[in-house]
């Protein structure tokens, strides 16, 4: 990377840098235990029913306690517990075989256990992030022997990406079934090492030596980028737009730099209590006036990809992508029509906006509030929680959906909601016919952008940094890496 290590990051990192050079000994990425850092705060593992959970817990549970299925190094649904499953010809059932497995105590697990596990995660009335994704589910039944059945309402051809996900880890009194178990806490560091498989031979377990070793830390992003640089660390995770400043002004190899070219939501929501932006014309100025492109390049990152419109993709949506033809106007052309909204009101205009902590957070207020002054647009900066009119949604999609991205936008969101578009968009959830069903979301994807109450930027920035010899890292649409398949 060309830039050079701030003055404040090299005083903190100085120290901390020869230490880690002492430590880091002959650890490479073939010989032995990978050792990581995730950027984030230290606590407990967590329990995706209780609430949403951090990027550090959700990759510590992914390794601990897997579910029905999991990702594989190229986005693709693989076995996990379940070795095995069908789906029938109408679309509206899959049927799991349980493979031989037990729980960290010893216990075989059961189907009446993988049921059990799957209602928390799905009930209506919980607390799990997901929960809202699993309105289709209409059964979750353990049958004869090791075998589970979940019915569907109607089918749902990307059903299983949502099972890959953490938050649908299979779960028993906090206990999970692997692929690692923790081996040891100590100092600061987690060590998983692979969990015995019952279905092996004692001569083709794992090896119960370190080298299989995952050893994990979560800390903040100026020590982890201090250890990578070192060769302490083999493999750094958890970067967003938030910390990406601190990676490129720390000088970090671009071979090793690596983003996912992640899909979901990045931009500004309304919300339900601003009365300022009730007005659609100043929705309209706000977007019009932004320079997206301008606004991705001051990040340094070549790849970042803006948006304008809400999917970024059809998926499975009839029709492309919705998107107001005034955003894809030339810029000059977008600030003359905002000054000209602007003006026309009587009295000062300026937003509240909801932005996280961070030097990304800075750098990316400082570029929206300048692109908001040329149009007459003032701006102020509150915190994440504070009463706002914009506020700031950065997530990655757990699923290639349509209704994903128009659910957490809709009303139920407690954003600024419209009862039109959250009618078009109930009225595509409901339908059974696909055909028909793909219709009704291209039109409430149009609904939901004519309101312009999303005002989209890019598409989410998800960083880490890949130490030579993980050659099992790919780029992931879900920034989805399991540590299974590093090396």
């Amino acid at each position: 990377m060309p830039f050079s290590m701030s003055d404040a990051l090299f005083r903190r990192s100085t120290l901390v840098l020869g230490t880690l050079l002492f430590l880091s000994g002959c650890n490479t990425a073939s010989t032995g235990p990978i050792t990581m850092s995730v950027i984030g705060t230290p606590g407990k593992l967590g329990d995706p029913n209780m609430g949403a959970i951090s990027t550090p817990t959700g990759i510590t549970l992914s390794a601990i306690a897997q579910g029905l299925v999991s990702f594989d190094g190229h986005d693709q649904v693989r076995p996990a517990l379940a070795e095995r499953w069908i789906v029938t010809d109408d679309g509206l059932s899959t049927i799991f075989r349980i493979r031989d497995a037990r729980w960290s105590d010893g216990k075989p697990v059961t189907s009446a256990d993988v049921v059990a596990s799957l209602k928390r995660s799905m009930a209506a009335t919980g607390r799990n992030p997901l929960r809202a994704s699993f309105h289709n589910v209409s059964a979750v039944i353990a049958m004869t022997g090791q075998v589970v059945e979940i019915r569907l309402k109607s089918p749902e051809p990307n059903f299983l990406q949502l099972l890959a996900q953490p938050e649908l880890a299979i779960l028993k009194s906090g206990m999970g079934t692997g692929p690692y178990r923790i081996h040891s806490r100590r100092d600061g560091v987690v060590r998983l090492r692979p969990e015995r498989d019952p279905n092996l031979l004692d001569e083709e377990q794992p090896s119960v030596s370190d080298i299989n070793d995952i050893r994990l830390r979560t800390e903040p992003v100026a020590m982890a980028l201090a250890r990578f640089q070192s060769g302490a660390s083999l493999y750094l995770t958890g970067g967003t737009f938030q910390n990406l400043p601190l990676a490129r002004a720390a000088e970090i190899d671009s071979a090793r730099f690596q983003s996912d070219p992640a899909y979901g939501l990045f931009g500004l929501a309304v919300t339900r209590g601003s009365a300022l932006l009730e007005e659609p014309s100043l929705r309209l100025a706000l977007t019009l006036a932004i320079d997206r492109d301008g606004l991705v390049q001051r990040f340094g990152v070549p790849n970042w990809k803006t948006a304008l419109s809400i999917l970024p993709a059809s998926l499975d949506s009839g029709a492309s992508p919705a998107a107001m033809s005034a955003v894809q106007a030339p810029l000059d052309e977008r600030r003359t029509r905002a000054r000209s909204i602007v003006s026309s009101r009587s009295g000062a205009v300026r937003v509240r906006v909801a932005i996280p902590e961070g030097a990304g957070g800075r750098l990316l207020f400082g570029s929206l509030a300048a692109d908001w002054k040329r149009a007459g647009i003032g701006a102020t900066r509150v915190r994440i929680g504070e009463p706002a009119d914009l506020v700031l949604i950065d997530e990655v999609a757990p699923v290639s959906s349509a209704l994903w991205y128009l659910q957490r936008l809709s009303c139920a969101r407690a954003l600024m909601c419209n009862k039109a578009a959250d009618t078009k968009l109930a009225d595509a959830i409901r339908e059974t016919d696909l055909t028909r069903r793909r219709t009704l979301i291209g039109e409430a994807d149009a609904a939901f952008v004519a309101n312009g109450h999303f005002i989209p930027i890019a598409l989410p920035m998800r960083w880490s940094l890949v130490g030579t010899g993980l050659v099992g890292w790919r780029n992931s649409a879900f920034a989805a890496h399991s540590l299974a398949h590093l090396r």
